[in-house]
């Protein structure tokens, strides 16, 4: 079995979007996010707001004071998904989401892979939602190597 969760972040929920990923198979089941994509991520992975898990909330000083040599190291993280879905001898990709290892969670057991035209160890330069830009504009033919690099990707995982 396998169980994909999709980050569309900063985007309105829309009968459009939901529409097509129903029409795939998707069960859509909106969350209502946190003031930043970092609180978002970690009460939809750990079922807690981020006031339960630190005190005064999670923020940008939180973020930065459980960064230790370049990665985070959250005191709460055996709480996350992630980690539950590990002990249960899953295996956990993050896919084009080297944000996500370096601000969430940097275990070892995270298996990473991008579908971006750079090696993954570049892959940190291209985090930018603006500099993706030109990489994901679905009407441009030139990312058809990108598309299809991803569907293979999910195909083989």
């Amino acid at each position: 079995m396998k169980i994909y969760c999709l980050l569309i972040d900063s985007l309105p929920e829309n009968s459009q979007l939901t529409n097509f990923l129903q029409q795939k198979g998707l069960k859509v089941i909106p969350q209502i996010t946190n003031c930043y994509t970092t609180t978002s991520v970690i009460s939809l992975l750990t079922g807690k707001l981020p006031s339960d898990l630190e005190q005064g909330g999670i923020g940008y000083e939180t973020h930065y004071q459980n960064k230790k040599r370049g990665s985070v190291n959250y005191p709460w993280k055996h709480q996350m998904l992630t980690h539950k879905l590990h002990k249960k001898k899953w295996k956990v990709y993050l896919h084009n989401c080297e944000w996500f290892y370096e601000t969430i969670c940097n275990d070892k057991f995270l298996i990473k892979s991008t579908s971006c035209p750079v090696p993954i160890s570049k892959a940190h330069d291209f985090r930018q939602t603006y500099e993706y830009k030109k990489l994901f504009l679905l009407d441009d033919i030139k990312n058809n190597p990108f598309y299809d690099n991803h569907k293979q990707h999910i195909r083989t995982t």
